[in-house]
């Protein structure tokens, strides 16, 4: 009997005790870390091994600003190219062809012109019929005149010289008739030398839709065209962005634009012409249009732009003075940077002027040679105890550049 009771008193000391025993243990390792922890706003704690960090130092100097953008490039000038008159497709320009090259001027296509050689003749040999019929009726005016003269000497009445007597109807009818056969010749010569399908301007043929032995008529489309004089890039600028840039005016050209293309390798310069009146739909973005000179590089020899590539634009604002450039992932949460004060932590807020995805510039609150913290720290907290790094100008460099390459 005593046994069993023993028994139930052991079990029920394990029920009720253990878990007390495991309560105050653990209450007692809460406190111990609780007391040991270092408090916010501290300097260096005992036991707390600084935070090691890289810093950068602060300069203030004046810095162009450059806006990068996306866009795509498209044509300055853009025609279907039709013939004037009507006919027999007789010769075509080995340019024009997808991807050639015309020459303002240059004949793209002849047309069979014997047709139109034939009323040039006629209508040269009516000019000379309706000259001889003038000079004849000019002629007879002046018999008419005479007639009226003899008459009225040899009457005692008087003999009125009226205009239908002096035949001043029909010399207008003929002069009006030479001036008709003048204007019929200029069209003949017009029609003829239209027979000769010409680019207005220097071009290239991105599509030919006729060939040789067609017969074409006013209505045809002929191929298209663009103008090789200039292209147009149509950019996504973010509308914060907008008031750092010069647009054209008729006196001045816009802002400074470079060029890049990762698809053609190709490199231009242009500016911007001017702002186009309404968002990007998608994105919210305000549109830019820029003027590229020279884009299939003709002149210089560049290696070309193409149609419809996307395309990197580096527009250059206006420098501004006495800023310090950082780093992006120098800027915590938009408006502040550490600031490593000796060894000590200093979260400071700023005011910052112009940012882009690597660079910031700050016109307050950071003063020249002090040293801003680019490491991340999982916890920020102000004074905390740092072990300081000073990042050289060629680590930055070379920082920048690899961001710059993961970011294209």
């Amino acid at each position: 009997m005593n046994n069993t009771h023993k028994a139930t008193s052991s079990r029920r000391w394990l029920t009720i005790g253990m878990p007390l025993l495991l309560l105050l243990g653990g209450a007692a390792i809460a406190a111990s870390l609780l007391f040991s922890r270092p408090s916010a706003g501290r300097g260096r704690a005992a036991g707390v091994t600084p935070t090691l960090v890289e810093t950068i130092s602060a300069k203030a100097e004046d810095r162009p600003i450059s806006i990068e953008v996306m866009g795509t490039v498209s044509a300055a000038r853009e025609i279907e190219l039709r013939a004037r008159v009507s006919g027999h497709v007789q010769k075509l320009s080995e340019s024009f062809t997808p991807g050639g090259l015309l020459q303002s001027g240059e004949i793209a296509l002849k047309l069979d012109d014997t047709d139109y050689r034939l009323a040039l003749r006629q209508a040269q040999n009516e000019v000379i019929r309706t000259r001889a019929d003038l000079d004849l009726e000019r002629g007879q005016q002046q018999v008419a005149k005479a007639q009226l003269e003899l008459l009225s000497l040899s009457s005692d009445t008087a003999v009125n010289e009226t205009s239908l007597a002096l035949r001043e109807p029909q010399l207008a009818q003929a002069e009006a008739d030479l001036d008709d056969a003048e204007a019929a010749l200029e069209v003949a010569r017009l029609n003829l030398e239209r027979s000769q399908v010409k680019a207005p301007f220097n071009a290239l043929v991105t599509e030919r839709s006729v060939n040789l032995g067609s017969d074409i008529s006013t209505t045809d489309t002929l191929g298209t065209l663009v103008g090789t004089d200039e292209y147009w890039i149509e950019a996504a600028v973010p509308v914060s962005q907008l008031r750092w840039i010069i647009f054209s005016t008729s006196q001045t050209p816009g802002s400074a634009v470079q060029i890049e293309s990762k698809t053609s390798q190709a490199s231009r310069s242009g500016h911007v012409l001017r702002r186009i009146g309404e968002l990007v739909e998608s994105s919210r973005m305000a549109r830019v249009l820029i003027s590229i000179p020279d884009p299939m590089g003709l002149r210089d020899g560049n290696q070309p732009l193409v149609l419809n590539e996307y395309v990197t634009a580096h527009i250059t604002g206006p420098t501004v003075s006495n800023v310090i450039a950082l780093p992006r992932q120098a800027l915590r949460d938009g408006t502040s940077v550490w600031i490593a004060n000796g060894n000590t932590l200093n979260i400071r807020p700023v005011n910052v002027t112009w940012s882009d995805r690597n660079t910031v510039f700050i016109t307050s609150g950071l003063q020249t040679g002090e040293q801003v913290v680019t490491t991340d720290i999982a916890s920020p907290i102000q004074g905390m105890t740092l072990h300081v790094q000073v990042k050289t100008d060629d680590a930055m460099a070379s920082e920048n550049i690899r961001e710059s390459r993961h970011d294209g």
